[in-house]
């Protein structure tokens, strides 16, 4: 059935809506030019369209360069450029590929919008854990196809196309593009062109749906053929998942993949790869009778103690080692050279700590979680590259001057939120069944009572949900209700996920506090720090050299000599200005005489006294670096183009002596 044409309204939205940075194709047209064009011009341009999903793309238009790109396990990896012109017209038609996709939604496709590669791994390790509940054994075979989009014959694609009811002139103008000339483009020097019978495209609009079009009714089959295994696909990866008895478990497995390996590789000509392809086992016995099975039927896969699933460490039920975030780990702290050559030179990299250093070290924790040394490992990575790891100050209270939203700086909210967004999620649009989660969370439990090592005793998400929920003081009393650390009880069922995650930043909020009290040795700040002022501070000043000496006085990257000679750094405890005291924090803020001169200047004397008379006392004078109220003094407002650690800046009102008013001292000196 031909399509309408293409108005000129598409076209231009079409053109609004491409990459500004984006690779040039061998017509060197950027999609947004066309955008600037006459209406008239554009109308042409729409019947230019129609006759290529009339008859096919010529060969100018379906040039293709493809570019080899260096990949970090070894050699190169293809990404194909398309012509200016025939992006524009994919960007307007993709609309046609996402009604079929709606149309032939498919329980184990997972390439899918809302449907993310961990929470794959997530169903598949929560499965696990429940056979393990029932005394069943799990048992898993992770199918990789070699270079699954090279491999896609063009003729077997168009058959599978016709059978599914893909949009036949899409699939037109896309496989005479995929048939036509290509280029091969290698650090600047190009081949001659060739033509090209199978293959598509990697970065094409339609790759994704094309891939889930060749194998569709393969997978139906093996999925109707046997209802006790559980299919997951992204794009090349396929994992064969069964949970059953020790007897039926091996025979099911085998016949299940044997027949989906021999459809692929038989009638859809995809190899798929002996080496890259693993069996894994809840067990070494069940293991070996899969891989054994297989063999004696012409695939000799390897076995495998663990695996990793979709970039995540996956164990088959089995206890895991957490080796893929280990290395995710390492890789971050490689690069933390680089980013400090950075910073010397002026740049800033707390930006790339958040959106580069953390997600790349906590993808697959959603599922697994965070041991206490990887999350530890994890913060001061991400510290060290947002530049706060030094002089030995409190990272902790660092992310929390960096910003008012736990979200954006400490990882310890994204290493919470993920396994229990995993778990509500499920809960809300009911994915699992509630008596799964409730025997899966049950048995979790029993297994973690009394144990000295809990994390060892971790076999899949419900045990890391629970050990890392108590991290912040919160129980799961059930599969659907949790209890906070402040006793409130919590019906996930009721609690829409976006606010449970408002309820659990607040609960990282008051864990960063308890962390700060006890890093600091002062149990009184746990009830919460006053931290409004101090940020709008560190916004309105400009001086970045200000705003540096701001989070060293309030996060302890000072070093008076009674913390030198605690360090072992100088034999001398004594102030080495006045050589009368201790030289302590408070002594150098408030009570050191040398430095009295500087505090009259800026400070009232009965502020002055009133600071000397809390130190005198030996009680809290946190108040001096503005994390607490002061209990004696309050000053009014200082001059508005002050701008020093110990000015909260321009005020709305003046302060009163109340008890609860915001006060400043010598902090800056």
């Amino acid at each position: 059935m031909p399509l309408g044409k293409l108005s000129v309204a598409q076209i231009r939205a079409a053109s609004r809506g491409c990459k500004v940075r984006t690779g040039l194709g061998a017509d060197k047209l950027h999609p947004r030019c066309v955008h600037w064009l006459a209406d008239s011009d554009l109308e042409g341009l729409g019947a230019i369209f129609a006759k290529l999903e009339a008859a096919g793309s010529d060969d100018l238009l379906s040039w293709i360069l493809i570019h080899l790109i260096p990949k970090k396990a070894g050699g190169r990896r293809p990404i194909g450029l398309m012509t200016g012109l025939l992006r524009l017209w994919g960007r307007a038609r993709r609309c046609l590929v996402r009604d079929w996709e709606a149309a032939n939604v498919r329980e184990w496709s997972w390439a899918t919008a809302g449907r993310p590669c961990e929470r794959a791994v997530w169903m598949h390790a929560l499965w696990d854990e429940w056979g393990k509940t029932r005394g069943f054994e799990s048992g898993a075979v992770l199918i990789d196809i070699v270079k699954f989009y090279e491999q896609i014959p063009h003729d077997i694609l168009l058959q599978e196309a016709i059978a599914v009811g893909f949009p036949l002139p899409v699939l037109r103008v896309v496989l005479s593009a995929y048939s036509g000339f290509r280029t091969l483009v290698l650090e600047g020097v190009s081949s001659a062109p060739a033509r090209a019978s199978r293959s598509i495209l990697a970065g094409c609009f339609a790759a994704v749906s094309l891939g889930k079009v060749i194998m569709m009714r393969t997978l139906d089959r093996v999925t109707c053929l046997w209802s006790g295994i559980r299919l997951r696909v992204v794009v090349d990866d396929v994992s064969v998942q069964g949970v059953s008895t020790a007897a039926r478990l091996p025979k099911l497995l085998v016949d299940a993949v044997s027949k989906l390996a021999f459809e692929l590789q038989g009638r859809l000509k995809l190899p798929v790869s002996e080496a890259k392809t693993k069996v894994l086992g809840s067990n070494f016995r069940t293991r070996r009778e899969i891989a054994q099975g297989l063999t004696r039927l012409g695939l000799p896969f390897r076995q495998a103690s663990q695996a990793e699933h979709l970039g995540v460490d996956f164990a088959a039920g089995r206890r895991l080692v957490w080796r893929k975030l280990s290395s995710r780990i390492h890789a971050v702290r490689r690069r933390q050279r680089q980013w400090a050559i950075l910073r010397r030179d002026g740049g800033s990299t707390k930006k790339l700590a958040r959106t580069g250093a953390l997600p790349a070290m906590i993808y697959g924790t959603r599922v697994h979680g965070a041991t206490g040394a990887q999350l530890q490992a994890i913060r001061r990575e991400v510290a060290a590259a947002a530049g706060y790891a030094r002089g030995r100050r409190s990272i902790t209270l660092c992310f929390l001057l960096d910003g008012s939203d736990q979200r954006n700086g400490d990882p310890m909210f994204q290493l919470t939120w993920g396994p229990l967004q995993e778990w509500a999620t499920a809960l809300w649009d009911g994915s699992i069944p509630i008596r799964v989660l409730e025997q899966v969370l049950r048995n979790a439990a029993h297994a973690l009572v009394g144990r000295t090592r809990p994390w060892a005793r971790v076999h899949g998400p419900a045990g890391a949900l629970l050990l890392t929920l108590r991290r912040i003081g919160w129980e799961l009393s059930s599969a659907r209700t949790a209890v906070d650390d402040q006793g409130h009880v919590i019906d996930m069922l009721r609690t829409a996920p976006h606010e449970l995650g408002v309820l659990v930043a607040r609960a990282v909020g008051r864990w960063q506090h308890r962390i700060v009290a006890q890093e600091l040795g002062e149990q009184a700040l746990s009830a919460g720090l006053r931290l409004h002022p101090l940020r709008r501070l560190i916004r309105k000043t400009p001086s970045a050299r200000e705003r540096g000496a701001i989070f060293s006085t309030v996060s302890g990257g000072q070093w008076p000599q009674a913390r030198l000679a605690q360090a072992k750094l100088h034999a001398e405890r004594n102030c080495r200005l006045c050589d009368g005291a201790v030289g302590t924090l408070d002594h150098r803020h408030v009570a050191c005489d040398a430095s009295q001169p500087w505090r009259y200047q800026w400070l009232q004397h009965d502020a002055i006294a009133a600071g000397r008379a809390e130190v005198a006392a030996g009680r809290d004078t946190f108040w001096g670096r503005l994390l607490a109220p002061s209990p004696g003094a309050a000053l009014p407002p200082l001059c508005r183009n002050f701008a020093c650690i110990g000015c909260q800046g321009p005020l709305s009102s003046p302060v009163t002596s109340s008890p609860t008013a915001l006060v400043s001292d010598a902090a800056a000196l």
